[in-house]
């Protein structure tokens, strides 16, 4: 039903009314809440990529810090087997010399042992053979019966 003079769509002045508000709504919105919001949201995105950025650098200084170590570590584990060895080197060679200083000593004392022994034995054989003779005449003086 058609009001007299009335179109289907008319123009109504109300509405460029609301679109001025919506559009000075839009400025303030934009000014007071959105700039501020992004320029906050910018500032963090770039906080988060600078600290990735700190920690990528940080992370390679502590891989090559801790490859650097590890090579230490490993220089280190070759430095004391190195030392070790050449210890158990030393050790040995001073092990072999004193054995072979204790088997002179040992030899020296056996010789000089035996040389003592030879000694006594050629002392107590001839002290042996000057009583078999007396013993010998004491013998043949009882058996016959007068001195001799």
């Amino acid at each position: 039903m058609l009001i007299s003079g009335e179109s289907i769509l008319s123009f109504d002045k109300s509405l460029i009314a609301l679109m001025v508000i919506f559009f000075l709504e839009y400025l303030v919105v934009k000014h007071f809440f959105l700039q501020p919001l992004n320029k906050v949201m910018g500032e963090r995105e770039k906080d988060v990529r600078d600290a990735a950025v700190r920690h990528e650098d940080a992370l390679a200084r502590f891989n090559e810090a801790a490859r650097e170590m590890e090579a230490r570590v490993g220089e280190a584990k070759k430095q004391g087997a190195s030392l070790r060895e050449s210890l158990r080197a030393e050790a040995a060679k001073q092990r072999a010399e004193s054995v072979e200083k204790t088997r002179q000593e040992a030899d020296k004392i056996v010789g000089t042992a035996s040389a003592e022994l030879a000694s006594a034995v050629t002392s107590a054989r001839q002290k042996i053979d000057g009583e078999v003779v007396a013993l010998a005449r004491l013998a043949v003086e009882r058996i016959v019966g007068r001195a001799l």
